[in-house]
């Protein structure tokens, strides 16, 4: 049921970490470009492209300030409170469940607030989180032990709201509408299960795809659309209103199994998808055509935490981590394993995010919703990024070296750990005795 796209997408290849990211040739001043488009002497693209060049700038100053290490398993789920940023939930493979964040103060940043539940250990991954948007103290939790609970942030307490009862089924993507007050949870079998938000009674149980369901997307500004993603390559496009008639809107075909499939935060009607392998796609709502198509290594392993990209909530940018691949192309030999941020429109790499004690592979990658904090999972700890002032970067850096690591974008200002040794000194020859001068 897939569609050819109306016109053909952009296919990027973006340039290797160790080469410079091209910088902006035209400058934009944001004051100017707002008034001008006051005064309608501007297209709405511009004034975009204007906000995304000033978000990467400002990403290329972000440093690891904080991290969350107290998990004994990897970190396989996060989600940021939708209105407080110093709340951050965080997940692992052993079904350990911890609220943790910044506290703001950069000089005592806060690593752990509490933990809400130890895990059972293995079988007990923790696979999806989402906020109760009508409740911000609630949200739910989808495991690998084949439950769905409701948790009390505050108190800790939870409930058991769906069980399969078997080890061989079990939810593996859950999301919340605030719209329609509905909760939805995918699971192994491509079966959706749709309860009410207020009791959380089961409302209907729909087979949607063939295999495991590993996205479920509601969107808040229409109320009506969902879309799911699957291992079996497809990401559909549904009317959560025709459910019963298991026909959706759209199919997206993919080349490969499908990870993740999120819709734009800002409005924009775009939809991003990351596959098991070295493709990410941008679709453009209501006609579902492809607009840009991304190369960028994130091929799936074993005992590594799916790759998910996602976006920056205040304009159409990608954040992704990157797992080298010697099999592509734009491989080359030391590449750094960074978060990199993409334009959605253009495909262009706008900035990467490395840091000397950051060394592993950082899978999941998740703003805060005023784009201020940006967590990461890798392996066992989440480090946290925040904005740094390029001059207090320029002032450490004259500094002696203690021992700390500075951590910035894809420029050596936050990171320089390199030792540079001072020039030789100049050394006069002594002149001999009885030698005239």
């Amino acid at each position: 049921m897939g569609r050819k796209p109306a016109v053909k997408p952009q296919v990027t290849v973006p340039p290797s970490p160790k080469n410079t990211i091209e910088k902006e040739t035209r400058l934009h001043n944001t004051v100017l470009c707002y008034d001008q488009f006051q005064r309608g002497r501007l297209a709405p693209s511009v004034v975009r492209h204007a906000a995304e060049f000033v978000v990467s700038e400002r990403l290329k100053c972000y440093t690891v300030f904080t991290s969350c290490s107290c998990l004994t398993r990897r970190v396989t789920a996060l989600s940021w409170h939708p209105t407080n940023n110093s709340l951050l939930l965080v997940g692992s493979k052993g079904g350990e469940f911890i609220v943790c964040g910044p506290t703001g103060d950069r000089r005592e940043p806060e690593q752990q607030r509490h933990t809400l539940d130890q895990g059972i250990g293995p079988g007990g991954s923790l696979l999806s989180i989402a906020f109760d948007l009508t409740s911000p103290s609630r949200c739910y939790t989808a495991s690998l032990d084949g439950t769905v609970k409701e948790w009390n942030i505050d108190s800790g307490d939870s409930k058991v709201l769906l069980n399969t009862g078997t080890l061989e089924r079990w939810f593996c993507s859950l999301n919340t509408s605030q719209s329609t007050g509905l909760i939805v949870a995918g699971d192994t079998s491509g079966v959706l299960t749709v309860m009410s938000g207020r009791d959380k009674g089961i409302l209907s149980k729909h087979k949607l795809h063939k295999s495991k369901i590993t996205t479920t997307e509601m969107c808040n500004r229409t109320g009506w659309l969902l879309v799911t993603a699957s291992i079996d390559k497809a990401v559909k496009i549904w009317d959560i209103r025709k459910l019963k008639e298991c026909s959706p809107l759209d199919s997206l075909i993919h080349e490969r199994p499908v990870n993740s499939a999120f819709l734009s935060p800002t409005g924009s009607g775009r939809l991003l998808t990351t596959d098991q392998h070295s493709q990410l796609r941008i679709y453009r709502t209501g006609d579902w055509a492809l607009e840009t198509l991304m190369i960028h290594p994130h091929r799936q392993f074993q005992h590594l935490t799916a790759i998910k990209a996602s976006w920056h909530p205040l304009c159409d940018m990608v954040v992704v981590g990157r797992y080298p691949d010697p099999a592509l192309p734009s491989f080359v030999e030391g590449e750094l394993r960074t978060v990199d941020i993409f334009s959605a429109k253009t495909g262009k790499l706008m900035a990467q995010l490395s840091s000397p004690s950051c060394k592993g592979i950082m899978s999941l990658n998740t703003f805060d919703p005023t784009g201020e904090y940006l967590a990461s999972a890798m392996g066992l700890c989440v480090p946290i990024w925040a904005f740094r002032d390029p001059l207090q970067i320029k002032k450490s850096k004259k500094l002696p070296h203690d021992g700390s690591s500075n951590l910035g974008a894809d420029n050596d200002d936050g990171d320089d750990d390199t030792f540079r040794p001072p020039p030789p000194k100049k050394i006069k020859k002594r002149e001999k005795k009885g030698e005239k001068k």
